[in-house]
C-alpha cells in the first residue's frame, strides 16, 4: 500500500519481450496488485510473463485478437475494479515509464484534490532533446487539438500515458464509449472532462532506449481526426447542452454559422464582382465574419473558465 491506498497498475504489453521484464520487476514493492495486458503479441511476451509467476501481484490477460492499446489498458482498468484498489497507474510495458517518479503522480491522487494525475514529458529539456523529432512535434500537434476537443486547456502532453486515476472517478467512466485504438487518451479526456474529473499535469521525464513505436502517423490520423470532431461536439452536447443548458452552446453555433455565412458571401461577391466588390458589398461579408470570429473567441474563454479544476 501507499499512504493507506491501495495500488494497482496496468502493464499493457504488445511485443514487449526484450523489456516486460524490466518493466515488471521495476515496478515498486508498495504496489499492490499487477495486471499485465498480452494483446496477442507475435513475440515470447506472454512467456516471459509466464515467467515472472514468482510475483505473487501479477495478475496475467492474453488477448487471442490484437484490441489495441486502449482495449488491453481498459481490460485492465476492469480487472483491477475487481480488486477492489483505490488508485490504478497504466505503466507501458516498454519500461518507458520511470517508477521512481509513481510517488509524484500517486501524491496528488492521495494528498490533492485531484481525480487524475498524469505525466507531461515536456517540462524537462533534457530528456525532450532526446525525444525524436517527429514525436515530440506529432505530441505538441495531438496536444494542441486534444485541448480543444477535451476542454482540458491547461493540460499539456495529452497522450502520455504514465496516468494515475481514482478508482471512484473509473467507475463513472462507461468504457463501451472509449476509444480502444491509439486515440485511448483523447477519448478518455472528452469523457473525464464530461464527468468533470480534475486533472493534475506532472513534470514527468520520459525514458528513451531500446524501445521502438508502433504508431504509423498515416495509418491513425483518419481515426484521429474523426475523435477530434466528434468528440468535441459530444463533449458540448453533454456539457453544455443536455447536462446544463449554457450560453457557450449558442455562442458556438451561431459563430460558427456567421463566419459560414461571411465566407460564403465573401466569396460569391468576389466571383459576381470579377475581383472588385464594392466597399458596401464587402461590409455585407465582412460584418458577419467579424461577428462569427467574436462569438467564437468568447466560447473560447468561457470553456476555459469552465475547465474542471
Amino acid at each position: 500500500m501507499y499512504k493507506r491506498h491501495k495500488i494497482g497498475i496496468v502493464v499493457p504489453a504488445y511485443n514487449e519481450s526484450r523489456l516486460i521484464s524490466n518493466t515488471i520487476n521495476g515496478i515498486p514493492k508498495y504496489v499492490d496488485r499487477i495486471v499485465a495486458v498480452d494483446d496477442a503479441s507475435l513475440d515470447d511476451t506472454y512467456k516471459k510473463l509466464q515467467g515472472l509467476s514468482n510475483d505473487d501481484r501479477l495478475i496475467t490477460i492474453r488477448h487471442k485478437k490484437n484490441r489495441g492499446v486502449g482495449g488491453s489498458i481498459i481490460d485492465g482498468y476492469l480487472r483491477l475494479l475487481e480488486e477492489d484498489v483505490d488508485i490504478t497507474v497504466v505503466m507501458a510495458g516498454d519500461n518507458q515509464m520511470d517508477p521512481q517518479y509513481l510517488p509524484v503522480l500517486l501524491d496528488k491522487l492521495t494528498e490533492g484534490d485531484f481525480d487524475v494525475a498524469k505525466g507531461n514529458r515536456f517540462l524537462h529539456s533534457y530528456e525532450l532533446g532526446r525525444m525524436p523529432p517527429t514525436r515530440m512535434w506529432g505530441n505538441v500537434i495531438v496536444t494542441l487539438l486534444t485541448k480543444i476537443s477535451s476542454g482540458y486547456w491547461s493540460i499539456f502532453d495529452t497522450t502520455n500515458g504514465y496516468v494515475a486515476s481514482k478508482t471512484q472517478i473509473l467507475k463513472l467512466v462507461d468504457f463501451k464509449k472509449i476509444k480502444r485504438g491509439f486515440d485511448f487518451e483523447i477519448s478518455m479526456l472528452i469523457n473525464l472532462n464530461i464527468l468533470g474529473a480534475k486533472i493534475a499535469d506532472v513534470p514527468i521525464p520520459a525514458v528513451y532506449g531500446k524501445e521502438t513505436s508502433k504508431l504509423k502517423a498515416w495509418k491513425v490520423f483518419p481515426g484521429l481526426s474523426w475523435t477530434f470532431f466528434s468528440g468535441f461536439w459530444k463533449r458540448v452536447f453533454y456539457k453544455y447542452i443536455f447536462y446544463n443548458t449554457h450560453p457557450l452552446a449558442l455562442f458556438l453555433i451561431f459563430g460558427l454559422l456567421l463566419l459560414i455565412a461571411g465566407l460564403v458571401i465573401g466569396i460569391w461577391a468576389i466571383v459576381v464582382t470579377g475581383g472588385h466588390p464594392t466597399a458596401s458589398t464587402a461590409l455585407l461579408a465582412a460584418l458577419p465574419l467579424i461577428l462569427g470570429f467574436q462569438l467564437l473567441l468568447t466560447a473560447v474563454v468561457i470553456d476555459i473558465q469552465n475547465e474542471p479544476k
